[in-house]
């Protein structure tokens, strides 16, 4: 979870007025772009505004006011009539560059983020590598721009496992604050055997364990996981087990590929290699357990600096080594650029590899699920934030889990949404209207999923005093 600082998320504009656009004229019309595998729609209005419109992320549709000025060579005065400096007049601070050829092809990347951290990309393709970003390879022409959607994959019968799988997994939770090393969710309270069986008397038919490995571990390569700890696991996935629980298990919380940071010690190829051993170990150790019960989820929302190229390439790499051991466990692999729902396309999978579920996650809109945190806007305000359910807020909410359910029908994957969820900042009402209303969407379009979580602040127990928030799991049900 969670600091998605994705800035097309939720934007709040400055100011409703704007500055007379300093741009060559052909900049104005309709333009087309491929973004996350998926086409996207840029109009360039006569009134210095910008419309987006995306087929795979509601909350990137939008009209923004933008500013645009021909950039001059600090050494040699000369102004540019190709490069661009290209700002959004949006709350969040950003720096973007623009690259157009003076007809039909235009190239824009701009970087947000808190104002003291960005700066303007010299690329468009740098900007990715900000806390939030907006990249588009734009043409004229249409026909130049494709989706992943266009097309039906003709999935072979062994694609149906997966899909029985997926419903095994069912209505889910986060096991959270429990092997995950955070501070924020219980800083790993211990569970009780009563724990597990009131999770299942509480309606969830599986749960997903977010694992801290690296901190139980050793320093140096080949990065031996601790053997009490792989003891905890098992006693773990055995009660869930016992309580008809199936049990999906992930890497979180990973340096570097998965949080921003970098780790302490290893570089960034180290800690690819230790990743690899994990699962070399973790498959190796669970080889034996049950094929419709235990899942292994690959890795928590893979970061920008990973991408879509890297995550596939090692994605691949991962299921080589677990299917050396475990060839009939089904997998679970995230999404690009922070696990979200809207990068589906930008996956793609080794030859003949059918037994994946593909898993997004989805907290839209941050202005509400993750209201007063200090990283989301809502935060400046100081008030709750309502979801009353309206039919405009339903819509957008419609429109991307829509996409998620073409992708799975043009694609033949199964969808897991492995994380969703609410904090408690928000008023109990809302949500309650938001979780009733999520759980239904994915009902109706058969997705599994997961509430974040169990515990600590979108928690649907309460650790300190020992018992469920019944409002909670009455709208869940």
């Amino acid at each position: 979870m969670k600091k998605i600082f994705f800035a097309i998320l939720s934007v709040v504009l400055v100011c409703s007025c704007v500055q007379q656009l300093n741009a060559e004229p052909s900049f104005s019309g309709k333009w087309y772009a491929q973004q996350y595998g998926c086409r996207t729609v840029v109009t360039f209005n006569a009134d210095s505004t910008l419309t987006i419109k995306s087929e795979a992320n509601s909350s990137a549709n939008m009209t923004v006011p933008f500013v645009v000025a021909a950039q001059t060579d600090s050494t040699t005065g000369v102004t540019s009539n190709t490069r661009y400096d290209f700002d959004l007049k949006m709350y969040m601070a950003n720096q973007g560059v623009a690259i157009f050829d003076g007809a039909d092809h235009l190239q824009i990347g701009v970087a947000f983020g808190p104002k003291e951290y960005v700066s303007r990309p010299v690329k468009p393709e740098d900007a990715i590598q900000s806390q939030g970003s907006l990249v588009l390879d734009l043409y004229r022409d249409s026909t130049k721009v494709t989706s992943v959607l266009d097309k039906k994959v003709d999935a072979p019968a062994e694609a149906k496992l997966a899909f029985e799988r997926n419903k095994r997994l069912g209505k889910g939770v986060n096991m959270n604050g429990y092997v995950d090393a955070n501070p924020d969710d219980g800083n790993d309270a211990p569970m009780t055997e009563q724990d597990f069986r009131e999770i299942r008397e509480a309606g969830f038919e599986s749960v997903r364990i977010p694992i801290t490995w690296v901190k139980h571990c050793a320093k140096e390569a080949p990065y031996t996981i601790d053997a009490d700890f792989f003891k905890k696991i098992d006693w773990t996935i055995e009660q869930c087990f016992k309580n008809d629980l199936a049990v999906s298990i992930d890497l979180h919380y990973y340096p570097a590929i998965n949080m921003p940071y970098d780790d302490e010690v290893l570089s960034w190829d180290e800690n690819l290699v230790r990743c690899k051993s994990f699962w070399q170990q973790i498959s190796e150790h669970y080889k034996d357990y049950s094929n419709d019960m235990l899942f292994f989820d690959l890795l928590n929302e893979p970061n920008t600096k990973l991408g879509a190229d890297g995550l596939n390439k090692l994605h691949a790499e991962l299921i080589s080594i677990i299917r050396k051991t475990n060839p009939d466990r089904t997998l679970i692999v995230g999404t690009p650029n922070l696990g979200q729902t809207w990068t589906l396309g930008e996956l793609t999978f080794p030859e003949g590899e059918w037994n994946i579920i593909v898993q997004g996650h989805y907290y839209l809109p941050h202005t509400f699920t993750h209201q007063n945190l200090s990283y989301v806007p809502s935060a400046m305000s100081g008030k709750q934030v309502e979801w009353l359910g309206t039919d405009e807020e339903k819509a957008s909410i419609i429109r991307d889990l829509d996409f998620c359910k073409r992708w799975n029908e043009q694609t033949g994957r199964p969808v897991n949404i492995g994380e969703y969820g609410v904090c408690l900042n928000a008023p109990q009402e809302s949500i309650n209207r938001y979780l009733q209303f999520m759980q239904q969407q994915f009902r109706e379009r058969g997705f599994s999923n997961h509430i974040w979580a169990y515990r600590g602040l979108f928690g649907v127990y309460d650790l300190k005093n020992r018992k469920w928030n019944q409002e909670t799991l009455n709208a869940l049900k």
